[in-house]
């Protein structure tokens, strides 16, 4: 099934195999914008009727015929990676397999995601992008393939390929790092160790197009205490021209065109370091969009669907908190704490998101909830 309603339009593919909030959010408000979105996903292995109806109310998607990388899978997304598709969405894994693909190579919009040198795959290799990064001229935190040689802990020990801070430990031990990397999938998993830098979290959010950077704004993240590795549960606007540059000196060595999000955190001296590279929507875009980043508008001048975007009106000392449909405290009063918080930001974005998604959403928080209010 495709969701097209006409050959003319422009289309963006979204590969959800974690069934990411972001992606769901994105496609749409992109639909409401006028622009064809094709959302898969893969099948749910046990869902009653309530999971079902949840997809349908936040909009249509499309069954992935089997896992990325299957041949069922790669003939169903090839045949997507045609025009008038002219971006792709996933996480990096999914990715780095599709921009492989012969289909990605043959549309032309595609392939220009990135500069030749520059392929795709390698962009979402995060050691890989990381040693670009540095080649450039972006500070990075020591990092090696050597997981038997750590020079201090604690040490970061990461996947090249991963996403949502999946693949991502922290250990202090010898001890602790051996259970990480079997944790991760052992030596053959392609992994990596990175220095480790407490305090901060930062970043960078915007749209490029061709290597140049459309929009961009640097934040402060606000963790969660019980998944600090995880997406943040709030952003606050910063002026940091030092991570808007490190972005810029990124995106024209990639020659990019896309959304992108960069992770920083500081070193002893406070300059920011390169720890993560987004291609994609990520997870606090529409906070960033509803405190004056014109993120969205940026994005639809760079498929060819808008006018240029106008300035930011992102005002440093902002702050907004970001979604969560997961993940809350466990124990009644705590849940509910959180569960109230999420609620709201969900209804306040109906105008943005249509009622079938912003109620998609509540159910889902409600359901979050109650699970979390059972745990102890």
């Amino acid at each position: 099934m495709s969701t097209s309603s006409s050959p003319r339009e422009p289309r963006v593919v979204i590969v959800d195999v974690d069934r990411f909030d972001n992606f769901r959010e994105l496609a749409s408000v992109l639909r409401r914008r006028g622009i064809d979105v094709v959302h898969l996903r893969p099948a749910y292995v046990s869902a009653g009727r309530a999971a079902r109806a949840l997809d349908r109310l936040a909009g249509p998607t499309e069954i992935l015929q089997g896992p990325i990388g299957s041949p069922a899978a790669d003939r169903q997304i090839g045949r997507l990676l045609a025009a008038p598709t002219v971006d792709v969405h996933a996480p990096e894994p999914v990715l780095a397999v599709l921009a492989d693909l012969p289909q990605w190579r043959a549309n032309a919009v595609l392939a220009a995601k990135t500069a030749p040198d520059r392929p795709l795959p390698l962009a979402c290799d995060k050691y890989a992008v990381g040693q670009a990064a540095a080649a450039a001229g972006v500070a990075v935190p020591g990092a090696t393939l050597d997981l038997a040689a750590p020079t201090a802990f604690p040490v970061v020990v990461k996947g090249r390929l991963g996403s949502g801070g999946s693949q991502v430990r922290i250990a202090d031990s010898p001890e602790a790092l051996a259970r990480s990397v079997e944790e991760l999938g052992g030596p053959a998993a392609g992994l990596y160790l990175e220095d480790f830098h407490g305090g901060t979290s930062l970043g960078t959010a915007g749209v490029a197009r061709g290597g140049e950077v459309v929009t961009a704004v640097a934040y402060e993240r606000a963790d969660s205490a019980g998944d600090p590795l995880g997406p943040p549960v709030g952003v606050a606007i910063i002026d940091d021209r030092r991570c808007i540059e490190a972005a810029r000196l990124l995106v024209e060595d990639l020659g990019y065109t896309g959304i992108f999000c960069l992770n920083f955190v500081r070193d002893d001296d406070g300059a920011p370091l390169l720890i993560d590279v987004n291609l994609r929507v990520f997870g606090t875009w529409l906070s960033h969009q509803e405190m004056g980043v014109p993120l969205i508008e940026s994005y639809l001048y760079v498929l060819g669907a808008g006018p240029p975007p106008p300035p930011s009106r992102a005002v440093a000392g902002t702050a907004r908190a970001a979604t969560r449909l997961g993940g809350f405290r466990a124990g009644a009063r705590p849940a509910l704490q959180d569960a109230a918080t999420s609620s709201g930001l969900v209804w306040s974005r109906i105008h943005r998101l249509g009622p079938g998604t912003t109620l998609a959403s509540q159910l889902r928080v409600a359901q979050a909830a109650l699970r979390a209010a059972r745990r102890r």
